[in-house]
């Protein structure tokens, strides 16, 4: 018959005693000796209540740099389907416009909307005094971005899972998206195109290098969408009214609802396009290097909003921080049998 010997990890070595305590064991390693049939669950148990009594109160509501507490955190845990382009503090908030006028993406509502506007009936960005309003909706009469339900959402789509503003001639293939479930908007070009997702179930408009992106707000007042190599302008206004976003050789209509499976959304010389619309009940316009960002996270493929052990407590905070590495009893589990040690003990 096989027994196995469990040689405890050694700072965890003198935290047991013999179960009989009747004499004291001046072999400074207690070797246990444990049955192979029977499972010996003082080795395999958490640590108890009162060994990890120290971790108790110790949530830390750690303070974002230049942003509210994550407690009281805009992008909320419980209502992150409903509100994701939520915004408690607008002047710090991470899609910040630094020289616009009236914040031309303006949220009446932002507990209960994603992209509501104060009246989106007549226009779906609303700027009051805008000086240029490149992105006005008011005159367009032949617009390809007009939306049939304005009331219900600002970019309405009709099949939002399957239809993918696929773009054929872009030269740096900005935002190509071949499924707008798991990879919408998947950037090919990380350095001219700066919202790259990668999840967007939980990460949120990703922006890598906001220097050189053109959804850049320093000089908002003149362009409200600044494109750095659009030769042919295709969201000036002179033109507005024959086609919203031009397209060079596109035979069906760029932004139509009807046809939206099939639309292709193609720009000819749009290299540094950084204005994506992906899914709007997750996705909540996130730059990582803006410098007003209030929320700053540094790995948002994991989660938009860092909440490392903020549910519930784990070792990694604590003084015995090398005692609980990959278990309750460290990284190093000696469990072997003394006939071979193939095995290891595990078969």
């Amino acid at each position: 018959m096989n027994y196995y010997v469990y040689v405890p990890y050694y700072p965890l070595m003198h935290l047991y005693q013999p179960a009989d305590h009747k004499y004291r064991n001046p072999y400074p390693v207690d070797i246990y000796y444990t049955h192979p049939n029977y499972f010996d669950y003082r080795f395999y148990a958490g640590p108890t209540y009162y060994e990890s009594e120290y971790q108790i109160d110790k949530r830390i509501v750690r303070k974002e740099k230049d942003g509210p507490d994550l407690e009281t955190s805009s992008y909320h845990e419980t209502d992150f389907e409903t509100s994701s382009y939520r915004e408690a503090d607008l002047e710090a908030s991470s899609c910040h416009e630094v020289d616009l006028e009236t914040s031309s993406y303006r949220e009446a509502d932002l507990e209960t909307s994603s992209y509501r506007e104060a009246d989106l009936e007549t226009s779906s960005y609303r700027e009051t005094d805008f000086e240029t309003s490149s992105y006005r909706e008011a005159d367009l009469e032949a617009s390809s971005y007009h939306d049939p339900d304005l009331e219900t959402s600002s970019y309405r789509e009709v099949d939002l899972e399957t239809s993918s503003y696929r773009e054929a001639d872009l030269e740096a293939s900005s935002y190509h998206d071949p499924d707008l479930e798991t990879s919408s908007y998947r950037e090919a070009d990380l350095e001219a195109s700066s919202c790259h997702e990668v999840d967007l179930e939980t990460s949120s408009y990703r922006e890598a290098d906001l220097e050189a992106s053109s959804y850049r707000e320093t000089d908002l007042e003149t362009s409200s969408y600044r494109e750095t190599d659009f030769e042919t302008s295709s969201y000036r206004e002179a033109d507005l009214e024959t086609s919203s976003y031009r397209e060079t050789d596109l035979e069906t209509s760029s932004y139509h609802e009807a046809d939206l499976e099939t639309s292709s959304y193609r720009e000819t010389d749009l290299e540094t396009s950084s204005y994506h619309e992906a899914d709007l009940e997750t996705s909540s316009y996130h730059e990582a290097d803006l410098e007003t960002s209030s929320y700053r996270e540094t790995d948002l493929e994991t989660s938009s909003y860092r909440e490392t052990d903020l549910e519930t407590s784990s070792y990694h905070e604590s003084l015995l921080d090398n005692l609980h590495k990959d278990g309750p009893y460290g990284d190093i589990t000696v469990a072997y049998s003394f006939k071979n040690d193939i095995t290891n003990g595990t078969k």
